[in-house]
C-alpha cells in the first residue's frame, strides 16, 4: 500500500529532529487517518541548488512515478501553502514535456541531447537532472509514517533514512492556515523540532 496523493491546496507545517513522548502520546491519542498507520515509502527527492519546489520519484504499487508538489506560499511561522493532486503523478517511461516541466519547477536547464529524446525512464530522467544546468542532486530516502486525525485537519509522524542520517519528522495538515497554526500552538513542536520542509532537510541533513 502507498499514500494516496492529496487533492487540493493544503496548508503544512513541518518539522525534523526528535519528537518527544508527549507529544506522541498526544497524537496517538487521535483516530488514525485512512489507515495509514507505520506505513513504509521510499522517496527520492531531486534537489537543486535554489528552486524550492518539492519534485520527487516516489516507489508506489506500480512501480517508480515521478510526483509533483507545487510551493505556493511560504509564512513567517513556517507554514506553507501546496497545491497536490493526483493529475501531477507520472509513470514511467514520461514525455519529454514532463521532463521540461520538471526541469522548470527545479529551476534548471537541460542539456540539449537530452531535449532530443521522446520518453525517458527513471534511469535516465534523474541523469538528465544531474546533467542539468545548474546540475541537481538526488537524495533517497525511506520512511516510516503514521497519520492522525484531527478536527479540520491530520497531523503525520515518520521516521526518516536519509541514507548517514536517521530522524524524524513532524507534519500538520489543513486546507485552513488558522486549523494548522492552532494545532501548531497547542503542540509546541518547534520546542524540540527545526522547522524546514524535505527540500529544504535534503540540503542540510546530507
Amino acid at each position: 500500500m502507498t499514500k494516496p496523493p492529496e487533492e487540493g491546496q493544503i496548508w503544512e507545517w513541518r518539522g525534523f529532529g526528535r519528537i518527544s513522548q508527549p507529544i506522541a502520546a498526544q497524537i496517538e491519542s487521535l483516530p488514525i487517518r485512512n489507515g495509514i498507520r507505520q506505513l513504509p515509502a521510499s522517496d527520492i527527492y531531486l534537489i537543486p541548488p535554489v528552486s524550492e519546489q518539492n519534485v520527487k520519484l516516489r516507489l508506489s504499487d506500480r512501480g517508480w512515478v515521478l510526483k509533483f508538489k507545487l510551493l505556493l506560499e511560504k509564512q513567517p511561522d513556517g507554514v506553507e501553502l501546496y497545491h497536490e493532486t493526483a493529475r501531477w503523478t507520472y509513470g514511467f517511461p514520461i514525455s519529454l514535456a514532463t521532463m521540461q516541466e520538471a526541469a522548470r519547477l527545479v529551476a534548471v536547464t537541460l542539456p540539449e541531447t537530452v531535449r532530443r529524446n521522446e520518453s525517458f525512464d527513471k534511469q535516465q530522467t534523474v541523469a538528465a537532472l544531474i546533467a542539468a544546468t545548474p546540475a541537481i542532486i538526488a537524495v533517497e530516502t525511506k520512511k516510516v509514517r503514521s497519520q492522525y486525525q484531527f478536527e479540520g485537519g491530520w497531523l503525520e509522524i515518520a521516521d526518516v533514512d536519509f541514507g548517514s542520517r536517521q530522524i524524524q519528522s513532524l507534519s500538520i495538515h489543513s486546507p485552513n492556515i488558522e486549523a494548522v497554526r492552532r494545532m501548531v500552538e497547542q503542540l509546541h513542536p518547534d520546542n524540540n523540532l527545526t522547522v524546514m520542509n524535505y527540500v529544504e532537510a535534503c540540503r542540510r541533513l546530507l
